[in-house]
This record gives C-alpha cells, sequence and structure tokens, in this order.
C-alpha cells in the first residue's frame, strides 16, 4: 500500500565524539478507507493487530556515522547497519546525506538548518527515492523538523500517537514487523528513541 497522506516524525540525534546517531520513530495515520476496500481479503496486509482504515502505527529508522577522515565535516556510516551512507556539508547551514546500496544510489537527501528571529531551530527536509537496478526515482517526501525540549517531544508524541489511533498494546516500534515474538509498544518507541545516548 502506499501512504500518500502526512505522517509525523519524531528524531533524536546525538554527537559523541567523532560519532554521529539518529534514531526515527515515524507514524503514520490509518489508510484511507477506499483503499482499504479497494483489496480483497486475501491480499488486506496491515501491521500488528489494527484495522485498516482505522488504525495508524510506526515505522522506525535508524543510522550511524563517523567522521573517518578530516575532511571538511563529512561523515559515513552505515543505514540499518546494512547500507553504505555519506553526508557532506553544503555550504553554511545544508547537508546531502545519501544511502548506496551495492553502488546504486537509493535515497538521497538535502537538509537546510535555518533558525527565526526567536531562536527556534528549524531543519527542512527534501528526501528522494531511486530504484537500485534502474535508478529511476520511486519516491519522494518533505519534513519541516524544529528542535523542542525532550519535556515537548514526547508531549508531542504522546498527541501523535492518539491522533493516529495507535493501539497502546500493538507492535509499535519494533524492529521487525513480521516477528510475532518481538514485543512493540510505547516502551519500545521510547527505547528506540533514546538508545543513542548509551552509545
Amino acid at each position: 500500500m502506499a501512504f500518500q497522506h502526512f505522517c509525523a516524525a519524531f528524531i533524536t540525534g546525538n554527537i559523541k565524539g567523532n560519532a554521529y546517531r539518529q534514531r526515527n520513530v515515524f507514524l503514520y495515520p490509518p489508510q484511507k478507507q477506499e483503499v482499504c476496500d479497494s483489496y480483497g481479503e486475501d491480499d488486506l496486509k496491515v501491521v500488528g493487530n489494527g484495522t485498516c482504515g482505522v488504525n495508524g502505527n510506526t515505522k522506525i529508522f535508524f543510522a550511524d556515522q563517523n567522521a573517518t577522515t578530516c575532511d571538511n565535516g563529512n561523515i559515513e556510516g552505515l543505514y540499518a547497519g546494512l547500507y553504505p551512507t555519506t553526508t557532506q556539508l553544503i555550504g553554511t547551514n545544508a547537508l546531502l546525506y545519501q544511502v548506496l546500496f551495492n553502488g546504486a544510489l537509493i535515497q538521497s537527501q538535502l537538509t537546510t538548518i535555518t533558525a527565526d528571529a526567536a531562536g527556534q531551530t528549524y531543519r527542512t527536509r527534501t528526501a528522494q527515492g531511486f530504484n537500485f537496478m534502474t535508478q529511476v526515482s520511486n519516491s519522494c517526501s518533505y519534513y519541516r523538523e524544529r528542535k523542542v525540549t525532550k519535556e515537548e517531544f514526547y508531549a508531542e508524541f504522546n498527541v501523535a500517537v492518539e491522533n493516529i489511533e495507535a493501539l497502546s498494546n500493538d507492535e509499535m516500534c519494533k524492529t521487525d514487523p513480521s516477528d510475532a515474538n518481538e514485543s512493540g509498544g510505547m516502551e519500545k518507541c521510547i527505547d528506540h528513541l533514546e538508545s543513542l545516548f548509551s552509545l
């Protein structure tokens, strides 16, 4: 199923020594009912115990990078522990992040960092996905992010979970949503988001 509507993203980042760590939780809303209705019962796949068109859920990501050379702040590392990535500084307020698979580009993101007159920091990100075999683009996304306190972060996270009507006992924030033996839930989301601070 393709989701063509708003998702909320909650991201933590941490710099320690030459390493940068990032953890993401994306909350996607219930699928549109007409899309659910277009699938036969045998073809309809729902992640977790929710109902298509009624409940949303989560998807987690992580990326770990290191500065391995003295090269103007450029860093590299693995996305999901598998895919090589590079991040390059562009000018004084932008980053280019790219993910490769067998040497082929599969994702390219440009992030621009700005601040308003009150000092609020913003990250505006555009991401493009590519088929690794054909190199034809197959997805795109646009993110507007802002830096907040930990208290505001979790207050908004809880509201967002309620808004998507995710089941709190569902497979939220599971590493592998198809693994019936892995538990999920709100604590799993918090553990994921905060795991980078203990690295």
